[in-house]
């Protein structure tokens, strides 16, 4: 009788391994580990090797290319062409990671949907604006995850120096 191995709570999501797997200089088991905070237990360990092999093969093959990105090494040039409720945005969301200092993708969310919703009423335009300095495109994998994952020296860098790029 084959008896599958017990799943545990904490399965990451498939898109969440294929962001976490396209960033340069991330170990991604280790990512996992911080994020669970704890270790990983071995059948977890095994599961997310497979889910890591899985994601490169789908990436390589089948990805369209919206779920495929390339984390930007400079600051893109067309940052400046960001309108005025994009500025506002990165300027209000580079003072509130400067201060919060976020280690999780939750809160680093939360706070582009509060920011932005402040700002006007949906976020889309917020996204779009971190893709842009982050990516250089308007779309990407899940804003929170994705910066979380990129580590607070680098996204708050990045951060200030597009806002210095704006005025």
């Amino acid at each position: 009788v084959h008896r599958p191995e017990v799943a545990t709570a904490n399965r990451r999501r498939f898109a969440h391994v294929v962001t976490i797997t396209q960033i340069p200089g991330v170990d991604v088991q280790s990512y996992f580990t911080r994020h669970k905070g704890a270790p990983l237990l071995p059948a977890e360990r095994k599961e997310l090797q497979q889910r890591i092999a899985y994601a490169r093969v789908w990436l390589e093959l089948f990805a369209p290319e919206k779920a495929r990105f390339e984390v930007q090494e400079r600051l893109p040039e067309d940052v400046a062409t960001l309108d005025d409720d994009q500025s506002r945005f990165l300027r209000a969301f580079t003072r509130w990671y400067q201060e919060t200092q976020p280690g999780d993708g939750e809160s680093i969310h939360a706070a582009i949907m509060d920011l932005a919703r402040r700002e006007q009423g949906g976020a889309g335009f917020a996204f779009r604006a971190l893709y842009r300095i982050f990516l250089g495109r308007s779309s990407g994998p899940r804003a929170g995850e994705f910066l979380a994952a990129l580590g607070p020296s680098f996204v708050l860098s990045r951060l200030q120096e597009a806002v210095a790029a704006l005025v």
